[in-house]
């Protein structure tokens, strides 16, 4: 049996900042919607304390992303 993951999720920088116990799973795309900035999970740290991912990304990549945790 497979396991559904959330693999993307968006909110504002203010919201994000206060989730400071969400960890986001391997692979899962979280999504700062006032900065335009992402991050991604990698199933240990906090969304707090995950780097900002330093580049534009094109539509393919983030759908690369996105199927690699399918």
């Amino acid at each position: 049996m497979s396991k559904n993951v959330n693999a993307c999720k968006s909110d504002n920088t203010e919201n994000w900042n206060k989730a400071v116990n969400f960890v986001p799973s391997k692979g899962e795309v979280i999504i700062y919607s006032d900065i335009e900035q992402m991050k991604v999970g990698d199933g240990v740290n906090s969304v707090v304390n995950l780097p900002f991912k330093d580049r534009e990304y094109e539509d393919r990549e983030i759908e690369d992303i996105y199927n690699s945790v399918r």
